[in-house]
């Protein structure tokens, strides 16, 4: 791998799925399935294309995919999370060189996969969404209100235009509401300001999601890594 294609000495690696099957007449006993109110099946094939990426970098490098398919001995269907875990329990050991921080949606951000890649000493930045994660953004309220919560800003330029990021950012927050919810850092970004008005679209934030009022955890190879 090139410098460049490292961020803070981490390689990035992105999870994401794909649909790469459908019909409603052909299947197989490796599909799975999806009912619709009217009662007819959907049947499908999907699999998660894990990816190195970086912010430096329109390139990516394509990793080796993992199936989302039924496995022996479960009865529920298999799904996009159980397929990265399974990707991660077979691959992680074969990267034990370089630190590597695994990116992902909202999808992903519960404890399970969370604990899964800490148990693999391996980072993870995840999309957290405040529908989805109610207790998390509870707790952040409280936080901003009790003036714990803290402001980052950062200046770039990009040719002639100098570009200002500002995040906030609270260290030590627990993904659910429980006493064995393993704590995370919540990093938002709150502004994106330019002095000149060049460009009609936002930058792509080196933490993997654009600019908006939704968060993402970070946890850092077991520790939360402070951002102050």
């Amino acid at each position: 791998m090139q410098p460049d294609q490292h961020w803070n000495g981490h390689l990035l690696v992105a999870f994401d799925g794909t649909e790469y099957f459908k019909s409603q007449k052909i299947h197989c006993e490796c599909c799975s399935s999806r009912t619709h109110k009217n009662s007819s099946v959907t049947y499908f094939h999907r699999a998660i294309l894990p990816v190195i990426v970086s912010p430096t970098q329109r390139q990516v490098m394509a990793l080796a995919p993992e199936l989302v398919t039924p496995q022996d001995g479960h009865e529920k269907q298999d799904c996009e999370v159980a397929a990265a875990k399974r990707w991660i329990s077979t691959y992680a050991a074969q990267r034990t060189l370089q630190p590597v921080t695994f990116l992902g949606d909202d999808l992903y951000t519960h404890q399970p996969m969370c604990e899964h890649c800490l148990a693999h000493q391996l980072s993870f930045i995840f999309t957290c969404l405040p529908e989805s994660h109610v207790a998390f953004y509870d707790w952040l309220g409280y936080l901003e209100a009790n003036g714990e919560v803290k402001t980052l800003e950062t200046q770039h330029w990009n040719k002639r235009t100098k570009e200002i990021y500002r995040y906030r950012y609270v260290n030590q927050m627990p993904l659910r509401d429980t006493q064995v919810a393993p704590f995370c850092a919540l990093v938002s970004p709150i502004k994106m300001a330019f002095n000149t008005f060049r460009k009609s679209t936002s930058r792509r934030l080196p933490t993997g999601f654009s600019g908006g009022s939704n968060g993402a955890i970070c946890c850092h190879s077991g520790a939360v890594k402070s951002l102050s």
